[in-house]
């Protein structure tokens, strides 16, 4: 047994079920090729098999040593955080060396394919933001820093329901970023700090959120997005 399942099996998280059981036979959706994929194994967009139906997105990670701090915080963080503009967590899965996160499935999309299809308008901006400073504002009045602040990270729904979500790179605590910079999320929107490899705080969070300012701005590309920057060019 893995660690991460021992460490699943003990914690207890409000309001999120744990289950240690396949969840195909709950969902549809899972053997086909990620909605969205990822080197960690990809999101799917599910539906439940029976009952309501109801559309789900699912992260599925496969179990690794690297991948074992990425679940840990996007598990701990989501359940930690309980609000109108940060992505629920609804249940865990855990089979066959895979760990599975389900959460509401937004079917607007990221805020990044938005803007890249959408002349978004200042009053459009500003609701936007509004929305993304009072998700923001509860995962640091708990003292975490998210660390992955970017439009492919927030999610709309059709209703204008605005949620953060990527919370894989977060932390509980102040920090210092060493010499992977998968520490720190994308490179594109590392502060200062991050590029002087100092200790860093929530205020990474406040500069990666005018990244996504000017993002919104550029129809969904960040500043220098064209330039492929290494982690040694930015540290210049």
């Amino acid at each position: 047994m893995s660690e991460l399942v021992t460490l699943l099996q003990v914690l207890k998280f409000d309001g999120v079920k744990k289950h240690f059981s396949n969840p195909q036979l709950i969902y549809s959706g899972l053997g086909e090729k990620p909605t969205w994929p990822s080197a960690h194994g990809g999101v799917f967009h599910c539906r439940e098999s029976d009952g309501a139906r109801q559309n789900v997105a699912i992260k599925k990670y496969i179990e690794g040593n690297k991948d074992k701090q990425l679940i840990e915080s996007e598990i701990i963080t989501m359940t930690k955080h309980r609000h109108p503009n940060i992505l629920r967590l609804q249940s865990i899965y855990s089979y066959d060396s895979c760990v599975f996160l389900v959460t509401p499935y937004y079917n607007g999309g990221t805020l990044q394919k938005y803007c890249l299809d959408n002349d978004v308008a200042l009053l459009q901006m500003v609701f936007i933001l509004k929305r993304l400073v009072a998700g923001l504002a509860e995962i640091h009045k708990r003292g975490s820093i998210h660390r992955n602040i970017k439009c492919e990270n927030v999610f709309l729904g059709e209703d204008n329901s605005i949620v953060i979500g990527g919370f894989g790179f977060s932390s509980l605590k102040p920090m210092i970023i060493g010499e992977s910079a998968e520490e720190a999320g994308d490179i594109l929107f590392w502060a200062p700090e991050i590029c002087k490899g100092k200790s860093i705080n929530q205020m990474v969070d406040i500069w990666a959120l005018g990244i996504v300012v000017l993002e919104i701005l550029s129809i969904g590309k960040a500043p220098y997005q064209d330039d492929h920057l290494g982690k040694e060019e930015v540290r210049l």
